[in-house]
């Protein structure tokens, strides 16, 4: 592991701080409706058209196991691109905010294995103690399965681009 700095942007989830690597985000959009998709999993709220692609938007709140909550002003969708098959794809994150811009060295991310054993850590890659709060990594790779969201998109006539 290096000791360099890496940004991070963090986001809300009720009182959760979550953070994901700033390279990894093609952009910050308000929310907007999107189209539903039928027999898409219940994290799929839908795609959008971004300036000609259709992408596929997640509520991050149900993916991760949380109660669905009513879209405010500061709700956001992070538009951030996943690895899937050696090729990235865009994927929309709808979040509850927005919070800030991190520096955190590779060194301060501690594996949550290490402070609590048995739990579902199949989304997060670690967590970082910034100053007063603590901000879970998320492991943007492991969130998505592209292959359930695939699958409920319109054979032929759409398809996930990146």
């Amino acid at each position: 592991m290096s000791n360099a700095a890496l940004q991070y942007l963090s986001f809300l989830l009720d009182d959760n701080e979550f953070a994901i690597h700033i390279l990894r985000i093609q952009e910050i959009r308000g929310y907007e409706k999107t189209k539903s998709l039928p027999n898409a999993p219940g994290y799929v709220v839908g795609v959008i058209n971004l300036r000609g692609s259709v992408i596929p938007v997640i509520d991050l709140r149900i993916r991760f196991g949380l109660s669905k909550k009513e879209y405010t002003p500061t709700t956001v969708v992070i538009v951030v691109h996943i690895k899937v098959q050696n090729r990235y794809r865009k994927v929309g994150l709808i979040v509850d905010s927005v919070k800030e811009v991190y520096e955190v060295k590779e060194t301060d991310i501690q594996d949550c294995t290490s402070i609590v054993e048995n739990i579902d850590n199949r989304f997060v890659s670690g967590i970082a103690t910034i100053g007063e709060a603590m901000v879970t990594i998320i492991d943007l790779d492991q969130v998505f399965n592209f292959k359930e969201i695939e699958s409920a998109l319109p054979a032929g006539n759409v398809s996930v681009t990146g």
